[in-house]
This record gives C-alpha cells, structure tokens and sequence, in this order.
C-alpha cells in the first residue's frame, strides 16, 4: 500500500502537496499523522473541501510499502507514522520538500527538495511537466499552499518558480478570491487580546545594523493560530524579523519569521529542536525559562550577523505601545523624569540630579537600579538609593563625596561602595557586576561586568530594572526582562531557572515580596521553588543567613500569612525539621498580629523583636531540647536562645499566677510581669484564652509599666535613711501602694516613705 502523508500540525501546503502528490501517484491513501491548524479546520468543515484523508488509527501499518513524505523529512515530526521507519527496513520513500537539508532529514529512493516558497510549487511543476490534467477545485487548494507559505508572496523564500506554479495553477481555474477567504480571516477576540499583549511586550533590537523584534508573553489559555498572528503583527508594523516566546500554562514555544535573507530562523529554530524554513519556523522550549531563552536566542543572532555581545544587549526601545488601552498605572512612555519629580522628595531628587551631573564629568555610564526602581513604579515611598555604575564604582563614589563634601567607604572584595550626604541621605553606588557561584548557596564571586549581567544576577524581573542617570536619556527606563510587565500585572518571577538553586534566599525572599505587594508567583517559579525545596537546598544556608530573610519576613505587615505560604511551599521544616503548622499555630500567630498592632498604637518604648515574637509561635510544640537545637540552628544570641527555652514555663508560671485569685491586684500584676521580656507578654497575649491574663497584660503596658515615683534615693537620704538594700524595698513598697492608688501626691509618697524608715 502507498501512504501519502505530511507533517503533523498541518497547514495548507501540507493538504496541497498531499492532494498534489496524490496525482502522480494515483492509486495511494493520504492521510494526516496528526492535527491541523485552525485555518485548515474551518476550510475542511466548509462545502468546498470534497477530498477522502484518511486518519491515522484508520491506517494499518502493516500494509504500508512505499510511503511519500510531502512537506517535511523529519521521522520526529510523522505522529504515529514514524513507527514505519524503525519498524520497515524494506520501506520505500519517497520525499517532496521545500525546507533546508538538516542531519537528521530521512533519505529517499525519490528525493524532490528545492528551496521554493512551499513545497507544492516542487509538485506543480512536476504535474505541469507530466501534463497531468488538474480540476479547479485541486488548483484552488495548491494555489493556497503558495499563497499561505509565500505570505501572498511576500516572503524573502518566494522564489520565480512560486510565481510560475502560481500562474499555471491560475490557467487550471485556481479560484484566488477563495483562497484569499480562507486564508485572510478575521482575527477572533482571543487573537486580537494576544496582537495587543504581543505589542506590549516587545522590544526592538538592533544587531551590527539588523533590526529585529523579540517578545515575551505569557499566556494561561491555549489559543490556536499563533503563528497566523504572529505574521499579522509582522505585517502590521512593517517588521522584516520576530522572535515571539510565548508561555501558555506549562508549554512554551518560539515562533519566528523573517523577510531577511540574512536571519535564517529555521535554522535558529533548529538549535532549539524545532525547525522550519527560512522565513517561518517553530519550536518547543524544554528544559529553560523564556527569559534563558531570549539570551540563548540573543547568542545565536550575535553569532549568526558576527557582532559584538554589546551591540545585542540593548534593545532600542521597549513597550512598543497599545492597541487597546488596559488602564496601565503608568504613562505609557518609559521616560521616569516626571514621575521621580511627583513622587521623591525635592531634596532626593536633587541628589539624583548631582549623581547624574557627576556621572557626566567623569564620564561614567550610571543607573539608579533595583527596589528603588521598582517603588519609585509602584509608588511607594523609598529613599535608599542603589546606583550602578559601568566602570570603577569605589573611584566614582570617592569622586562624588569629594563633590558633595560628603564622606564614603569602599568595599574592593564587591566591588561596591556608600556616600554619605551631607543631608543625610545615603547612597550605594556598585560596579556593574557578573556573579557566579561556586557551589550552590555559597555567597556569590563577584566580577565586573555590563549592565545588563548586573541585572540578570538579580533575583525576580521587578527588581531587575535599571533608569539612565546620564544625559539626555536621564530618566529612562531599562527594562531588560519584563519587569515594568510584571509589576503592572502582579506577578513576581525568577529570571532563570537556576535562580533559587543559585541563592537558596530567593525562596524566602518570593514569598516576602508576595506578601508585602500582593503578589502571585508566576507558575514555573512556583514550580522552581517546589524543586528547590525537594532538593533541600536550604539546608545549605547558614543559620545566619537564614535568620537574615526571617527576620525581613517577621517584619512585614502580615506575617502570619507569609509562614503559612512557608508551610504550603514545606519550607518550615529548614527552620527546625520537627515545626509542624497546624490551625493551633495558624490561630496563634493571626493573633499575634493582632497583639503586636494594638501595642503600636501604644507608641511605647521599646520596640519589641517581632521576630523573637514570631519564632515563639514556631517553637511553640517543640521539646526544650529542640528549641534549644532550633535556636542554635539559627544561631541566634545568648539571651534569645536563653528566652526561646524557657518562655512555655514563664507563660504557664504568670498565667497561673494571674489566674489564681478572682480579683488580682495591680500591684500584684505588676510584681507578676514586670520581670518579663516584652516579647513574652505580647506572646501571652495572643496565646493566652483566658480574658483575665489578656486584661492583666493589657493594664501592665498600658498604664502599671508607665507608673513612676515622684520621690527618689535622694529623698530617702533626706530623711535619714542610709543607702543599702532598705532603699530599693522601700521605693518598690511606695510604688506598689501607688499602683494600687493607696498613694498618688508626692506628700503621700515622702509620709509612707518616713512611716517605711521608722519601721
């Protein structure tokens, strides 16, 4: 039996050469290994499609001898068909082709591949020379396989050959207005969504003189036709190449096309194990985050056009614009001059301006980068500056605190620096740097390097930003990876796939941000953290630096929901690998939030340690043991490992005490808790059930702890009284009497006072 098949994801060469081949062999079946694109879909469900393809499981393969490959010689893209291959030595093939002789292509007995516009003008041509009649109906589809692989001819493959097959397909009655119908629909809603997404996000590149577009969507939906829209944006902006990297749920795929003989993009897309021709190819993306992707991609064009890694980095602009206007937080320009005059202090932004002043006479390339960039967008006030410098970042920093009469300290090991102003504010100022790690959670080596390596160390895209400080692009944004994307959309993800294996902190650090911001992480960095995780990376940390992103995550306005997020992530156990949350603990730590908001509201001194607070409730089931362990493990000072192993018994003690007689004095609430650390008692406070040690502990910091004496030593002295341990007893007497409001004026003290002494 003769199979006449083609490429799986068909399109209309792929019907074409198959209805063409069927000419010459007459007596085969065709049939499709696989799906179809959408554009064939609805021309096959219309009245005019009349032709008998078989599907593959309506195949036996058993009774395949001779099998004609139209449109492709790759057995990786056959479906179920490849099994003929491996399963057939005696197989005979035959191959009709138009795309560039790749390694792994199939050999045939007959072998058609010529570098035409589609594979069906190779057919036409050979059917044409056979004198093979054609009906109408059959020219109009092979005239459509042209038209769609020459993009009307179009495209730089279109060659005179195209043009020839097109002719005589005409003279055998092609209906061109039917083929102009079905292939030049109208875009779906869904398609017009991504045209828009897809003019966002990207971003020119100029390379030795080339000209090209690179974008990056992300996507949760399926939708059908990339490519066709792809090509109508291509179209659109009279763009001559288009990289499109485009994520939909966990499939990632490159689609790209080019009008420039110069960009062969099948051959780019055959290094990610795709393929194509030169004007349109595809592929899958394993194995790499899109943004790896971009500078794999980025690579390979610098080598392909032979130029420099500078001339790649940087893209001419970005955020081409809307089509539809989603009510973006900014002005679509990507010029911050305006923003930093609204949203920073006049004496910040004059700072600015004299780093910018002093970047110029030097001159020196430099850059206001990372959470400063990222607020200054999100409209949050943050006065720290980080500026990155390409060059000597120490030589500048002296350089600027000899111009401001400020002071700085140079760091040569990181290559990084601090000015002080003489305003008081305080400036970071770093070489542009490239980090590696040695072993994985090792504190990073660092090396000078461009921008664009300083940014791509970094740890998510929002916090990858950079504004120019010299002029006259003083002001503009630098967005490498989609930051100023995911800041508007609230997603917070890695810039590659080793990011948490790299710097285990970054885990913590993920789930900080989307607590603080309101965030949600990105799927594959949701799923890059749960790798990490099972690898057990953390466990590589040191206790320091572990309690170093506690502490920051103890800080933030809702712990409690951070730690739970820890929990779902199975992150708690790297702190102490016997912590198990539960709703007990979940309780407990919403109210210590709760606690620790009311005490702020006190305004008292001094500030408590909300992490001490907030290990309590994590340690609160542990052994003694294991929290002496876990503390250890943290390595936390003498006095908080001291607080963490005995707080469960000084909490049952005080609330044994306070709970033992129906009416509790204030003195003797005082003399229960005055000797606590404030972390203990906020803790009571929220752990506590009973309301009558809440109220105790509520009174004790609000009013009993503030109580003072009117009276001192001096006074005692006054009437008589020698200095030694009578001292203290007797002013802590007075202040218990006072407490219980036996006494108030500084008379009554000085009477009980001469009545203690005489006694």
């Amino acid at each position: 039996m003769e199979l006449i098949t083609t490429h799986i994801n068909a399109d209309f060469d792929s019907l074409a050469s198959m209805i063409a081949a069927s000419k010459l062999y007459p007596g085969a079946i065709m049939a499709f290994p696989g799906s179809w694109g959408d554009s064939l879909r609805r021309f096959m469900a219309s009245p005019f499609y009349c032709w008998k393809v078989a599907k593959p499981q309506e195949v036996d393969l058993n009774q395949v001898t001779h099998l004609i490959l139209v449109d492709t010689k790759k057995a990786s893209r056959l479906g179920p068909f490849s099994q003929l291959i491996a399963s057939n030595p005696a197989l005979k093939i035959d191959v009709y082709d138009h795309h560039p002789l790749q390694p792994d292509d199939l050999k045939g007995e007959i072998e058609e591949v010529r570098p035409v516009g589609a594979t069906v003008t190779i057919l036409t041509r050979l059917i044409n020379e056979r004198a093979i009649p054609l009906a109408a109906n059959e020219a109009t589809v092979m005239i459509m396989g042209i038209c769609e692989d020459t993009g009307f001819f179009s495209f730089p493959t279109t060659t005179p050959e195209d043009l020839e097959a097109a002719a005589y397909l005409l003279r055998c009655g092609a209906d061109l207005n039917l083929a102009s119908h079905f292939l030049k629909e109208e875009l779906t809603l869904e398609q017009f969504e991504f045209l828009n997404d897809l003019l966002r996000s990207s971003e020119r590149y100029c390379i030795k003189g080339t000209e090209m577009v690179i974008a990056i969507l992300y996507k949760e939906k399926y939708m059908s036709e990339l490519g066709t829209v792809v090509q109508r944006f291509m179209d659109m902006l009279k763009i001559d190449i288009i990289f499109a990297l485009v994520k939909i749920g966990n499939h990632s795929s490159l689609i790209a096309r080019s009008r420039f003989k110069g960009v062969d993009v099948g051959a780019v897309a055959g290094t990610f194990g795709g393929g194509g021709h030169p004007s349109a190819a595809s592929a899958t993306i394993r194995g790499m985050s899109l943004l790896e992707a971009r500078e794999k991609l980025l690579s390979l064009l610098s080598e392909e056009l032979s130029t420099t890694e500078e001339e790649v980095a940087t893209p001419t602009f970005s955020a081409m614009g809307e089509i539809i206007t989603r009510n973006p937080t900014l002005p679509t320009s990507q010029n911050l001059t305006s923003l930093m005059r609204e949203q920073l202090p006049a004496e910040l932004f004059a700072v600015i301006e004299t780093i910018s002043q002093t970047a110029d006479g030097v001159p020196i390339n430099a850059f206001l980068v990372g959470g400063f960039v990222r607020d200054l967008l999100l409209r949050i006030e943050n006065v720290d500056l980080d500026v990155v410098v390409e060059g000597d970042g120490i030589q500048f920093a002296k350089t600027l605190a000899q111009k401001v009469e400020g002071s700085h300290k140079g760091f040569p090991q990181f290559h990084t620096a601090v000015v002080m102003f003489p305003q008081g504010f305080k400036v970071d100022i770093a070489s542009a740097r490239t980090e590696f790690y040695e072993v994985p959670a090792a504190l990073p080596v660092v090396q000078e390097g461009s921008l664009r390596a300083d940014l791509y160390r970094r740890d998510f895209t929002f916090n990858a930003l950079a504004v120019r400080l010299n002029k006259p692009h003083f002001g503009e944004l630098i967005d490498y990876f989609g930051g100023r994307r995911d800041l508007d959309e609230g997603i917070i993800r890695v810039l590659h796939n080793l990011s948490f294996i790299e710097d285990p902190t970054r885990l913590l650090r993920a789930i900080r941000f989307q607590q603080r911001f309101q965030f949600r992480m990105e799927e594959n960095t949701r799923k890059l953290m749960r790798e990490a995780v099972e690898k057990g990376i953390l466990n590589l940390l040191s206790g320091t630096r572990l309690m170093n992103e506690l502490r920051l995550i103890f800080e933030e306005e809702h712990p409690a929901v951070a730690i739970q997020t820890m929990a779902e992530f199975d992150i708690l156990k790297f702190i102490y690998p016997h912590i198990t949350y539960n709703q007990t603990m979940g309780r407990i730590l919403d109210n210590v939030e709760k606690v620790i908001s009311w005490y702020n509201l006190l305004y008292r001194e001094p500030k408590p340690k909300l992490w001490l607070i907030y290990l309590m409730g994590l340690f609160e089931e542990l052994s003694t043991s294991d929290r002496e362990d876990g503390a250890e493990r943290l390595n936390l000072p003498p006095k908080e490992r001291q607080t963490l192993k005995a707080y469960p018994g000084e909490i049952t003690t005080l609330i044994n005490k306070l709970t033992k007689k129906r009416e509790v004095k204030p003195s003797q609430i005082y003399s229960v808790l005055h000797r606590c650390r404030l972390e203990v008692l906020l803790y009571t406070m929220a752990r506590a059930e009973q309301e009558a040690v809440k109220k105790a502990i509520s009174l004790y910091l609000r009013h009993l702890s503030q109580v003072r004496l009117n009276i001192s030593g001096d006074d005692l002295l006054k009437l008589g009284c020698s200095p030694g341990p009578l001292f203290n007893k007797i002013l802590k007497k007075i202040l218990l009497a006072k407490l219980d409001g036996q006494v108030s004026t500084p008379e009554e003290e000085l009477e009980m006072a001469k009545k203690l002494i005489k006694s």
